[in-house]
């Protein structure tokens, strides 16, 4: 399977109380931005450590395992890197309204999906082979929505993307595993 549920019973209200407190406080996605980590190599506060491409990042993906240092002992530190052994660059990830990821495949590896604010007007896309620009041959693409209270486990290496057709912001806490 390629998206699959691995977890239901995540505390929303704590959950959804502890990141509407680190946007609001920290202004995360004001800047236009969408991408801000919560792991870094040493915990120390910095939201930008895991942004980007993994090839070019400064610190290899692998050594972001450690919450930062505003983070710790928080439900975002227990359901992340306490609840996923080995697990590594967790980011709080914003998705705009309107707004659409390309196809694309994350490599080798698999990516653990944490759904914070999200309705029936988000999903998740995967599709059965690489898309092409300029393709006439046809694709299986399934469509999710990843529901709240839940944790997923996406087959990163598969060609996939993420749509918001509503109105709000999406955000999903995710994390990479081996």
């Amino acid at each position: 399977m390629v998206i699959e549920e691995i977890y239901n019973k995540v505390d929303v209200q704590a959950l959804q109380q502890e990141v509407e407190s680190l946007i609001k406080l920290r202004g995360l996605g004001a800047d236009g931005e969408h991408q801000f980590s919560i792991t870094t190599h040493d915990g120390r506060e910095d939201w930008s450590q895991g942004r980007g491409y993994t090839v070019k990042l400064v610190v290899p993906p692998t050594e972001q395992t450690k919450i930062i240092e505003s983070m710790q002992g928080s439900y975002l530190e227990h359901i992340t890197v306490r609840r996923h052994q080995g697990s590594y660059r967790w980011r709080l990830w914003r998705l705009p309204p309107g707004r659409c990821m390309m196809p694309h495949s994350d490599g080798p590896g698999k990516r653990i999906h944490i759904p914070v604010f999200t309705n029936e007007l988000c999903w998740l896309s995967v599709w059965d082979s690489p898309p092409a620009a300029g393709s006439t041959s046809t694709h299986t693409v399934t469509y999710q929505h990843l529901e709240v209270g839940k944790i997923y486990l996406l087959d990163s290496e598969q060609y996939h993307s993420a749509a918001n057709h509503s109105d709000q912001d999406r955000w999903h806490l995710i994390g990479c595993t081996s």
